[in-house]
């Protein structure tokens, strides 16, 4: 792991226990009043660290080429139903008829997307679950 993913996965840690922490604070005393703070911290965590996880995974799904042969597909099935399409991507990009396939092959299903974001995303994710794990385990018991 560089430096750079090493700090921004810290940076997300710290934002999302401070975020816990704020909003446990604001809805202990209206919502949430006979429950410990420790107990509604955790949720907090739990509810905030939820989204980053999914994101991640979107990215992570969308690094991999997941979504690529969908695409791939609605452009072609485009390409193949709409002459002004056609005729646009002919003229945007100087390729002849039977080049439009191998082009949209090119551009869409063989692109390779990368983002700097997917890993400190899925290690800030993975370190606040097995806190949350084991401070549950530690204070509540099995």
């Amino acid at each position: 792991m560089n430096r750079t993913t090493l700090k921004t996965t810290f940076f997300i840690i710290l934002g999302e226990l401070i975020l816990s922490i704020i909003v446990t604070i604001a809805t202990n005393k209206f919502i949430y009043t006979d429950r410990t703070f420790f107990y509604n911290y955790i949720d907090f965590i739990f509810f905030i660290n939820l989204p980053l996880f999914i994101l991640g995974s979107m990215m992570f799904l969308s690094e991999s080429g997941f979504f690529n042969v969908f695409i791939y597909a609605t452009y072609k099935v485009r390409s193949v139903v709409s002459d002004k399409y056609r005729y646009t991507l002919r003229e945007s990009t100087d390729i002849e008829d039977n080049e439009i396939d191998d082009h949209l092959k090119d551009k869409y299903l063989y692109n390779k997307s990368s983002y700097n974001w997917t890993l400190p995303i899925f290690y800030a994710s993975a370190i606040i679950f097995l806190c949350i794990i084991s401070s549950t385990i530690l204070f509540y018991g099995l």
